[in-house]
């Protein structure tokens, strides 16, 4: 099932949400761009998704040119999303003239920090990007741009590895957005995927041989962990989240822990 998303900042304006809603099934919120620039609509934007119930997630444009500014960039993020329920993934928008030669490793800097800290999180780039500087393994999920002639319809479908979003034009009209807004087709079920209805089932009894599996590797310490989870337990420690675990280098952690405490630091609005 093909789901209709807008993506908008505050070159909209001030959107008349109300009026969107019928015509759209979700929307992809601009949060701000670059380490520290927030978005003028976006407090607004996301209170009237949530008042309203309209799923959404969030892009940052980035303006990374190395791993650190990646860093400060996602920072930025969670800092926004703080405390926000995203049905949609959190989008590192790559596409800023000169950062060509680096958007590979700051994109894969930027999704291991957001999935880290318990978000779903995706790239944003056109066809041509993805075919010429993207080239990573289709790890992460992937937000296309290609707009054909941009005449405000589908056109040619663009073949790219882990593509789940296609934005087919920048010229779309719909009710309640003044002037040209972003449109795109979703091919997966994003709020189910983020945020599953899961029934009461009875876990199935673990074997001896997958215990001692899961109890093989367990972590010692921050530097210890898996890249994606380094950020979330140093956050977890340093705001005092695993008091009574010891110091940094007292961790005592396997990937599976290291995973639900920072789902539960993010729940509990600690990240």
């Amino acid at each position: 099932m093909e789901r209709k998303i807008i993506d908008v900042s505050e070159w909209q304006g001030v959107i008349d949400w109300p009026k969107v809603k019928p015509h759209i099934d979700g929307v992809i919120l601009r949060c701000g761009c670059g380490t520290s620039y927030d978005d003028k609509q976006w407090k607004r934007n996301v209170a009237e998704c949530e008042r309203l119930g309209i799923p959404y997630g969030v892009y940052l444009y980035s303006y990374a040119k190395d791993v650190n500014a990646a860093r400060a960039e996602a920072e930025h993020v969670l800092r926004m999303i703080a405390g926000h329920k995203l049905s949609y993934p959190v989008y590192f928008d790559a596409e800023q003239g000169g950062t060509e030669k680096v958007c590979n490793q700051t994109a894969k800097t930027f999704c291991e920090i957001i999935e880290g800290a318990g978000y779903f999180v995706g790239i944003y780039s056109t066809a041509y990007w993805f075919a010429h500087y993207l080239k990573d393994d289709g790890r992460y999920t992937r937000w296309v741009a290609s707009w054909g002639t941009n005449n405000g319809q589908p056109q040619v479908k663009p073949n790219v590895k882990s593509m789940a979003m296609w934005q087919y034009t920048s010229v779309g009209k719909i009710p309640g957005v003044n002037g040209n807004v972003d449109v795109s087709l979703c091919y997966e079920d994003f709020p189910s995927i983020i945020n599953p209805i899961k029934p009461e089932t009875t876990p199935a009894p673990v074997t001896p041989a997958e215990r001692e599996d899961n109890e093989m590797q367990r972590f010692k310490t921050v530097a210890e962990l898996p890249a994606w989870a380094q950020a979330g337990i140093q956050a977890l420690i340093e705001k005092g989240f695993l008091k009574g675990k010891g110091e940094v280098a007292g961790l005592d952690l396997t990937e599976d822990m290291a995973r639900v405490l920072i789902v539960c630091g993010r729940m509990q609005g600690v990240l």
